[in-house]
């Protein structure tokens, strides 16, 4: 047999149809997003706080200002709950979810007298808050996904009758976002960001008289984990920031001239 110049056998294509390859790799499919279904859960354990609040006179020199910082250690219930799968893959919802937290502790008030003694005296105290919110999430893949919400709270820290101070009283919207990651079936980390608006302020039973709306915020995280088909375990964090102010004090307080207020939240449970 013979060749042709500068011709030879053909040498086996060491890599075969090289365009399938490519073909296959770019329509290779993803994963699916990841799926809601309806069910819902209840948590009951332990509530642990840290609340830290000062009002002070605007305008006086030196201001007039009362200090309040306590734990907080109570019970607390979660509830949280897909409403409603939406769309054909069921990769978003509506969810529903709400809370209550209690707490009682002691506030003692102390008194130096003008030959310098001191003296004190104690009050039973509780704090409560109860609030909830409607979300709409959507897995963005098979395993991230975030959405908005929306709700209420009311917060409460009431002291025993006493002249110097009787606690506050919140009334609250909550809207914010929220993203999150799914590492297990029905079972999440999220964290969230949103803004509180004060609807309403009471400081001792309106010894302060009324507060105009005003700006607050919160974060915070959370892991839900499914430990059975019926069992859960939750652990939660959220931090609250209110700023109210007092135009006009009714003069039944110590703080008898306009004044700003700030009260911190840090709260938890398991």
């Amino acid at each position: 047999m013979r060749w042709g110049i500068g011709t030879g056998p053909p040498s086996p294509d060491p890599d075969p149809n090289p365009d399938a390859i490519v073909t296959e790799e770019k329509t290779k499919p993803k994963p699916p997003p990841g799926t809601f279904k309806q069910g819902g859960s209840v948590a009951a354990g332990v509530f642990l706080g840290q609340r830290s609040m000062e009002v002070s006179e605007t305008q006086s020199i030196p201001p007039d200002a009362i200090k309040h910082r306590t734990p907080l250690v109570g019970v607390g219930i979660n509830l949280d709950a897909v409403a409603l799968p939406i769309g054909d893959n069921k990769d978003s919802a509506l969810l529903v979810s709400g809370f209550f937290n209690y707490a009682p502790f002691k506030t003692e008030f102390k008194t130096q007298g003008g030959d310098g003694s001191t003296s004190s005296e104690t009050f039973s105290s509780n704090f409560v808050s109860v609030g909830g919110a409607l979300h709409y999430r959507r897995f963005f893949t098979s395993s991230t996904l975030g959405g908005v919400y929306g709700g209420g709270e009311y917060i409460s820290l009431r002291i025993a009758s006493n002249p110097n101070y009787t606690g506050n009283i919140y009334g609250v919207i909550r809207a914010g976002g929220e993203l999150g990651i799914s590492f297990a079936p029905e079972s999440y980390v999220f964290v969230h960001g949103g803004v509180l608006p004060v609807l309403t302020a009471d400081n001792s039973a309106g010894a302060l008289g009324e507060s105009p709306t005003s700006l607050g915020y919160e974060a915070g995280g959370t892991v839900l984990f499914r430990l059975t088909d019926k069992v859960f375990a939750r652990l939660g964090y959220r931090f609250e920031m209110v700023q109210p102010a007092f135009p006009e004090p009714t003069g039944d307080s110590k703080i008898d001239e306009p004044s700003e207020s700030r009260d911190i939240l840090h709260s938890g449970g398991l």
